[in-house]
């Protein structure tokens, strides 16, 4: 593959054909097209194979966010982020890593409901992993920060709301 691109991208290509509904060869063809800097193709076979197989592994899903947003396609590349996460987390619920990235990109779009959900869910975990990497802590530490945002705000309108109801009797 590394000496000749363009054999390997025929060979996951054949491969592909053969056997459809098997990751392995749909993703070595993406990366095959993407080495190449044919990222609009890599794209396009993988979604076609997602369109076809959508209970594919996460992995699928994460390469056709990367490939989109290369793209500058960031709509649909969140759509497969978010796939590709709720992929991780339907293998395993537990996967702390897949709460965190889901945490973070409710964060990022602004679904703050979502958002203070997967927090919750993931500061509670973290609370339970010894020796947490550095990186991972301040990342805690950030979505322990946005959840006690959230509450005050949240504390701050039902606190305004009996006021106004008091002050209507």
């Amino acid at each position: 593959e590394l000496d000749q691109p363009e054999l390997a991208i025929e060979h996951y290509r054949l491969a592909a054909a053969r056997f459809p509904s098997e990751p392995a060869p749909q993703l070595g063809l993406a990366r095959a097209l993407h080495k190449k800097r044919r990222t609009a193709d890599a794209a396009a076979g993988l979604e076609s194979y997602l369109s076809a197989y959508p209970e594919a592994p996460a992995e699928a899903h994460a390469w056709a966010g990367i490939l989109r947003d290369e793209l500058d396609h960031h709509r649909a590349a969140e759509d497969h982020h978010r796939a590709a996460l709720e992929r991780a987390l339907s293998v395993d619920r537990s996967d702390f890593m897949a709460w965190l990235r889901k945490a973070q990109l409710h964060t990022r779009l602004g679904e703050e409901a979502q958002a203070m959900a997967a927090w919750s869910g993931t500061v509670q975990m973290a609370q339970r992993i010894p020796n947490l990497p550095p990186d991972l802590i301040g990342q805690i530490e950030e979505g322990q920060a946005q959840l006690t945002h959230w509450q005050t705000r949240i504390a701050e309108a039902v606190d305004s709301d009996v006021a106004a109801s008091i002050g209507a009797l």
